[in-house]
């Protein structure tokens, strides 16, 4: 190799490292940690007027270490105390690969607070670290993990249900299972980590609404009418929401998402 081509060569080896290295430092060490808040309404035809304005603060994948660290998670998890949320909804991916991590993230779950609780589900990196660790962890919070599950309770005098799937990619979701001995006239709120779990979702009637994490970034996908939205919020550390598109969903009453994101 000639002098000319050694220095062409070393010029773009050097151009490339360098927008590599500027790439993955914004994408672990700037953009999570540079939060906004939006609120979003999301119409739900025929909602109560009883749940007209409900509050709901959504939390997903916050991949405790190596791009997150606790202080920042206690950081986020206070904006979230602050907007005062009737609800807050983690839907998974707590850890990354370490599955002890969840018990340094016991404190902040505890810390959570919503006017009618905090509910859980799994993503595939908790399962992938360990099922039974992620679970005796939250056993030690006041978080109620949903696994095939829900809960029902009353909102000025209207039910309202919380339902959790579990994890598409690493566990068993039943859906029957998780809308078990829900009434066909309560408005139902799904948990599913995975987005495409819509596709189940939207051929089954029975949900008024998913919300899901899982595909960080952010994109729109299979925008029909049996299909999703899922609009990016942020990277490695984010809030995002998942809407089925189901004829139920028209201009009507408003569940209020409140997404706190990356600016």
């Amino acid at each position: 190799m000639d002098r000319r081509k050694f220095f062409k060569w070393l010029i773009t080896t050097l151009a490339t490292a360098t927008s590599g290295y500027g790439g993955y430092h914004y994408a672990f060490n700037i953009e999570p940690y540079n939060v906004g808040i939006e609120h979003i309404q999301i119409p739900i035809k025929h909602l109560p007027s009883g749940l007209d304005g409900f509050k709901i603060v959504q939390i997903s994948d916050i991949h405790l270490y190596p791009a997150i660290n606790i202080a920042h998670v206690h950081h986020v998890f206070n904006m979230a105390n602050k907007l005062k949320p009737d609800v807050i909804l983690l839907t998974g991916d707590y850890v990354t690969d370490i599955g002890q991590a969840i018990f340094e993230l016991v404190p902040a779950l505890d810390s959570l607070n919503a006017r009618y609780g905090v509910f859980a589900i799994h993503g595939n990196h908790d399962l992938w670290a360990g099922r039974k660790v992620s679970v005796t962890g939250f056993w030690e919070t006041n978080v109620s993990l949903l696994v095939n599950e829900n809960v029902v309770f009353d909102v000025n005098s209207t039910q309202l249900a919380i339902a959790g799937v579990d994890d598409t990619w690493a566990g068993n979701p039943s859906l029957d299972m998780a809308l078990d001995n829900i009434s066909p006239n309560t408005t139902t709120i799904l948990m599913a980590h995975e987005p495409d779990f819509a596709d189940v979702t939207a051929n089954d009637g029975r949900v008024h609404l998913q919300l899901s994490g899982h595909s960080h970034g952010g994109h729109y996908t299979k925008l029909t009418i049996c299909g999703f939205i899922q609009v990016e919020v942020w990277v490695w550390f984010y809030l995002r929401f998942v809407l089925t598109a189901l004829p139920k969903l028209v201009k009507s009453r408003w569940f209020v998402i409140t997404i706190l994101k990356t600016l």
